[in-house]
């Protein structure tokens, strides 16, 4: 597995849970770009129904991790070099707003996650599990993005998070180890604690450009 967005312990509906495995699916590489999706092989692999495939696979269309065949169908959206550039032109500023916002908003019980996620990472930096090292870094983005108190930035936050987790994946990039972003981590948690918008937009920022400049080295097929 490599990321779910956390659903804050409610039940997911049907459809949901098939949306989180067909899109695990799409992002570990599992399904490969540009294959046609066979809606009988999913719903026997899955043991699901058609009605609940098809609004998973509605919503997956809807966030470009698939693509609308003309006359029906799905396939699995193709990556490409400005696709990635594009991803990573939103993710700037999205992510600089949800890094301002919670130093904004953010309360006691949101630093008392921080520190728990810091102090979880530092303990487990030898893992060699890239997958882990993915959900992790998703994870303490999706803390940011929760702290700033707005639905709308945190859902687009772990939209374009998935995309890129996509995009690294089936690019072979060396995934970024949790002890290399370990004083990242710590220096945005103390720009968030400390409630300054001014200087957790600018670290978000420097983090997100340097993705930006691998990004542009990424060579495909």
């Amino acid at each position: 597995m490599v990321y779910q967005q956390p659903n804050n312990g409610q039940r997911l509906r049907l459809s949901d849970q098939v949306y989180e495995q067909v899109k695990q699916l799409v992002i570990r590489g599992d399904i490969a770009p540009g294959r046609l999706l066979s809606e009988r092989e999913l719903m026997a692999d899955l043991e699901v129904g058609r009605t609940p495939l098809r609004q998973a696979l509605q919503r997956l269309e809807q966030e470009h991790f698939l693509t609308v065949v003309p006359g029906g169908g799905y396939l699995v959206a193709d990556i490409t070099f400005d696709g990635i550039m594009h991803l990573y032109e939103l993710r700037r500023p999205v992510e600089a707003l949800s890094a301002r916002l919670a130093a904004v908003w953010a309360r006691p019980r949101d630093v008392e996650q921080f520190e728990d996620f810091i102090h979880t990472a530092s303990r487990a930096t030898e893992r060699e599990d890239g997958y882990w090292h993915l959900a992790m870094d998703a994870h303490f983005h999706d803390l940011v993005a929760a702290a700033s108190r707005n639905i709308y930035v945190r859902t687009t936050v772990n939209q374009l998070f998935s995309l890129t987790q996509r995009v690294m994946i089936a690019s072979r990039l060396n995934v970024p180890r949790i002890e290399d972003e370990l004083p990242f981590y710590r220096d945005l948690t103390q720009a968030i604690t400390l409630h300054d918008p001014e200087k957790a937009e600018t670290l978000m920022l420097e983090h997100i450009g340097w993705g930006t400049d691998i990004a542009s080295g990424i060579r495909l097929g």
